[in-house]
């Protein structure tokens, strides 16, 4: 009876695991995704990078390698993390930001 509990815990933490992975991986692509085409860019290929640059001590942050066309055609590779709730923090060659948005019901006038 036991041995049959822990099977089935197993299975479920192993399968939770899976589908956590699952929809945080998408959310992820959507989130570089739409960084990377508001700056102007295309995006070629996102490769998640386990063990990627400054993996070690990132906690729950994801690493992934981006592949970006540049509005000039260049073709670029870049390093990412991001999270569940965090933004995106790009190490070295990071793609066009996008453009800042203005707060809203504030005059952007010169005195």
């Amino acid at each position: 009876m036991n041995d049959t509990r822990s099977l089935i815990l197993a299975i479920f933490v192993i399968g939770a695991a899976y589908f956590y992975k699952r929809i945080a991986g998408r959310a992820d692509f959507e989130r570089i995704i739409d960084y990377v085409t508001g700056g102007g860019s295309e995006v070629v290929d996102i490769v998640w990078k386990r063990f990627g640059e400054g993996w070690l001590g990132s906690g729950n942050q994801r690493i992934y390698e981006v592949t970006f066309r540049l509005s000039d055609g260049h073709i670029r590779t870049a390093m990412c993390k991001t999270s569940w709730l965090g933004g995106i923090y790009w190490s070295g060659g990071a793609p066009p930001a996008p453009p800042a948005r203005r707060p809203q019901g504030r005059s952007q006038t010169a005195s």
